[in-house]
């Protein structure tokens, strides 16, 4: 079995091979709009479940976090002992 190379032949006239050229812009560009589309569809969804968790985790109480109000201190040059 002989494998051929694949080739499309475009018709000879003239608004035929134009007929053609459209129909393959018009197909490219369907094809362009659905990936948009569906690009744009998949980053909403990983947005809105990124937010979704964002929001769960600010609600639950996370014992690590100390709430409190600090306040800086000025900053002493004899604080620390000189080293030897």
């Amino acid at each position: 079995m002989r494998i051929r190379t694949f080739s499309v032949h475009l018709p000879q006239q003239p608004m035929l091979r134009a007929l053609a050229a459209l129909v393959a812009i018009a197909a490219l560009a369907a094809l362009a709009t659905v990936g948009l589309i569906l690009g744009a569809a998949a980053v909403g969804v990983l947005a809105a479940v990124a937010g979704w968790h964002r929001w769960r985790r600010r609600r639950a109480n996370d014992a690590t976090i100390i709430d409190g109000e600090f306040t800086v201190l000025p900053r002493r040059r004899d604080a620390l002992p000189r080293p030897e």
